[in-house]
């Protein structure tokens, strides 16, 4: 199989969730169809509300909006606590003053998508801190070596940082986050990359650097 490009970014998201609900099943020891279509849904949504967002920063007032533009139940506080946890993130990462402060606003980023989608998700997974945490941690670290390949990219958009400092900063946090994920959860994550063809996606990326990448959970809404 081989994975979409960066032109076609709402498949990249819809592949991405699908890897990693069934990483996320694995370690729970549970059905992957529990949560593989819901996942990747709600990760291609935020794909278009990215894009909307760009288009118009405060087209997602609250959280509460985000969820009800996913399709997800705007009653459950949980999820809305998440996506207001995403907004704050999203607008924190663009506006930070320092390397250090973007890239915790952009590891939030993470942390609340995954929030998302173990918050809509059976109890089965919900409940599981271990692998909450884990794909917590691989999320993180998409999104820093997402930021390491988007340098260049980002720098522009940023206009606060340099490609070099970004780069530098991404490649640091990458160190520290991957450090926090379990061998059992790599291999995992490996055999995901293979079938979706995300690995040979990624080989491609490292042989351009500082061109668009992608990571695999992280909305920059």
């Amino acid at each position: 199989m081989n994975f979409p490009d960066s032109s076609h970014k709402a498949e990249q998201y819809y592949i991405s969730g699908q890897m990693l609900a069934n990483v996320a099943a694995e370690l729970a020891d549970t059905d992957p169809n529990l949560i593989a279509e819901p996942w990747g849904s709600t990760m291609q949504r935020l794909a278009t509300a990215d894009r909307l967002a760009e288009d118009d920063a405060t087209f997602f007032l609250s959280g509460k909006n985000l969820i009800d533009y996913l399709g997800l139940d705007t009653e459950n506080n949980d999820l809305v606590l998440s996506a207001d946890g995403l907004l704050v993130a999203a607008a924190a990462s663009t506006t930070a003053a320092t390397v250090q402060a973007h890239f915790i606003a952009r590891e939030q980023e993470a942390l609340h998508t995954t929030g998302i989608l173990f918050h809509q998700s059976p109890e089965v997974i919900r409940g599981n801190g271990l692998v909450r945490s884990q794909i917590g941690y691989l999320a993180i670290a998409g999104i820093q070596l997402d930021s390491l390949c988007d340098a260049k990219q980002d720098s522009l958009r940023l206009g606060q940082f340099t490609a070099l400092q970004l780069a530098m900063g991404s490649f640091q946090r990458f160190v520290k986050s991957s450090a926090h994920i379990q061998p059992v959860t790599w291999g995992s994550i490996l055999r995901q990359s293979h079938r979706f063809g995300f690995d040979k996606h990624m080989v491609k990326k490292a042989s351009r650097p500082f061109t668009p990448s992608f990571s695999f959970a992280g909305s920059q809404i």
